[in-house]
């Protein structure tokens, strides 16, 4: 299984707990540079699981052969995995962005279509709005080959609108990139990681080849398989074990991608307080 991470912010200092220090940031992508990772796209995530789920249907695959593959690839071709940003911050182009140059990697940048430019009055901030990449930072994000996604037009979560509004979320914003970036817009990550079977159906129907949540360890498998692709998040908690944790099968990283899946449950406060919350209804 390729390794796939999901950050959102990178600041100095944040109320969230969804955030990484640059220092913290630097410190992760040395890990990965040191350790022979290459960053892959997207597409080349489907394809790896689309190979792999043919080769367990055939049943062809022994764990003697795997490991004798294994041993023969070289660590380069061995060591890929795929990183992600959700929402889109400014801190994106202003951090994450020189840092992931540097070591020569690329990254996925779900936006957020309706705040391109403008603050982050969507999210629950306490007083702090934090700037969303303006269009000039997403052309030249794409000109160095990183891949911009929709995170739909307004980050809703997607499960509490009606159909109607569903489709409006994941057309509209998805037109809109195509739109001002001159190409085609093939994957979608879910905001707070929330979907069901008929949001997963509307996505496929809309248009994206690919789509993404927060959450690492997904119990149901909707049709077509390797559809929905779980991440695993990295949040200002993570010391380097923890990160390295989260690279390696087994039982250190279930419980990473266990921990993950709590931090995630607590993003749907910020949808009951927008709800709740008469100066934020406007928002929603």
């Amino acid at each position: 299984m390729i390794p796939i991470l999901l950050y959102h912010k990178i600041s100095k200092f944040d109320i969230s707990g969804t955030w990484v220090t640059p220092n913290q940031f630097d410190q992760e992508m040395q890990y990965l540079y040191n350790q022979g990772y290459t960053t892959i796209m997207p597409d080349e995530i489907q394809k790896s699981e689309d190979r792999r789920q043919r080769t367990e249907d055939r049943g062809q695959r022994t764990e003697d052969r795997r490991q004798m593959t294994e041993d023969r690839k070289p660590k380069a071709e061995s060591q890929k995995l795929l990183i992600t940003f959700d929402d889109g911050y400014s801190s994106f182009y202003s951090i994450a962005f020189p840092t992931l140059l540097k070591y020569g990697f690329r990254a996925t940048c779900f936006v957020v279509t309706g705040y391109i430019g403008k603050k982050s009055e969507w999210d629950v901030n306490f007083g702090k709005k934090d700037r969303h990449l303006d269009l000039m930072q997403i052309r030249e994000l794409k000109q160095y080959g990183f891949v911009i996604g929709s995170h739909t037009r307004t980050h809703p979560d997607l499960t509490k609108l009606s159909i109607p509004k569903i489709k409006q979320e994941l057309r509209d914003s998805k037109l809109e990139l195509e739109d001002k970036l001159g190409e085609e817009v093939q994957y979608l990550s879910f905001p707070f990681g929330r979907y069901n079977k008929l949001i997963v159906n509307l996505a496929m129907e809309t248009g994206y080849k690919l789509v993404f949540t927060s959450n690492p360890l997904m119990k149901e498998v909707l049709p077509p398989e390797n559809y929905v692709i779980g991440r695993m998040g990295v949040y200002i908690i993570d010391q380097l074990p923890q990160f390295k944790a989260k690279l390696h099968k087994g039982v250190f990283q279930l419980i990473e991608a266990r921990k993950a899946q709590v931090i995630n449950s607590f993003s749907r406060g910020t949808w009951i307080w927008k709800t709740m919350n008469p100066f934020c209804k406007q928002n929603i």
